[in-house]
């Protein structure tokens, strides 16, 4: 299956890739960011995604130094990575382990102890940029996917029985003439926690939801 770019991001996600601080949001209840639909969650030059049933999605994210490779140590963990889909149109987002459908992405399972790039670790040009090394994970859609409004959400444990760093962003399923054709969905999974949602931090700058 070849993957289909399409352009979107997760939410008040506009150029922050890799940096630090940037919508750091760490969670044991709160799945997303924001509230659906908050005003500022999309603007033109950060849309909303848009996907087709059937079509390979891949996001993007930074490597922030949590990776096991030659230029680190084999000992850097990685204790499960977690894609999901809300139900269509839904009004408000699932609580974190309410999620109803999980998708299977395409990096295998990291072996702690093991470089093997594989789960959240793969990142093949980490040695080049520890920081902000593009990292990548896929996962097909099911191709009888309802055509409507969902909301995806992406997890990540960096060690076991720590919260789980989160990130959330819509997406408008349709026909294929409804595609962006530019650069995938970028989740940022941080390195350290935010004080308290749903405020998100750009530097110096406070990244407010707006309701």
């Amino acid at each position: 299956m070849v993957a289909v770019v399409v352009r979107g991001h997760s939410w008040i996600g506009g150029d922050v890739f890799g940096n630090e601080g940037s919508l750091t949001y760490q969670q044991t209840t709160t799945s997303c960011q924001c509230n659906r639909n908050a005003a500022n969650a999309y603007t033109a030059s950060t849309p909303k995604a848009k996907y087709t049933p059937g079509q390979r999605v891949c996001l993007a994210y930074p490597a922030k130094n949590h990776v096991a490779a030659p230029c680190t140590n084999e000992y850097i963990p990685d204790s499960g990575m977690r894609i999901y889909r809300s139900k269509k149109d839904e009004t408000s987002d699932p609580a974190l382990f309410e999620w109803p459908h999980e998708y299977t992405h395409l990096n295998g399972a990291h072996v702690n102890g093991v470089i093997d790039y594989k789960g959240f670790q793969n990142c093949p040009k980490f040695c080049e940029n520890k920081d902000k090394a593009l990292c990548t994970v896929c996962f097909d859609l099911e191709h009888d996917l309802a055509d409507g409004a969902y909301t995806f959400h992406w997890e990540w444990s960096f060690n076991p029985g720590q919260d789980r760093y989160v990130s959330c962003w819509e997406v408008d399923v349709g026909e294929a003439r409804n595609r962006n054709n530019s650069p995938s969905v970028v989740p940022k999974p941080p390195v350290s926690p935010t004080a308290s949602p749903p405020s998100n931090n750009r530097n110096d700058v406070e990244l407010e939801c707006d309701e």
